[in-house]
């Protein structure tokens, strides 16, 4: 089995912080970049393989949907595992730290909820 290392981008490198502006910051860091926060509500539901983000993801594209699970998986909230079978399957879930954000996508989605009665947008089922 072939292992592939991933360096965390830049941003994600924990500079000395002062205040309280500045921890807030580091705790959306990572989970302001598009998409990350509807990949880590798709994973709170339960551990996807790869082709199953994808499909529960719609309107994601397969190099951001990578560079997404990659990014959280860097910053420690997203456990990746592969078999050894070729080709591999690869299994994401949330690590203890991803599962620590279970109550705020909960509001996240709820407010989504709220938004979407109250304008009276249809959301239909994702597969």
């Amino acid at each position: 089995m072939r292992l592939r290392l991933f360096r965390a981008p830049a941003q994600f490198e924990v500079p000395a912080l002062r205040g309280r502006r500045q921890v807030d910051r580091l705790a959306v860091d990572v989970i302001g970049t598009k998409w990350a926060v509807v990949v880590l509500a798709r994973l709170k539901e339960a551990p996807h393989r790869y082709g199953e983000l994808r499909r529960r993801v719609p309107g994601i594209t397969e190099k951001v949907l990578t560079t997404r699970l990659r990014e959280l998986e860097a910053a420690g909230l997203v456990e990746r595992t592969a078999t050894d079978e070729v080709p591999p399957a690869v299994t994401y879930r949330l690590t203890g730290e991803g599962r620590e954000l279970a109550p705020a996508l909960q509001v996240l989605h709820d407010r989504g909820r709220r938004r979407a009665d109250r304008e009276g947008v249809v959301i239909e089922p994702t597969p």
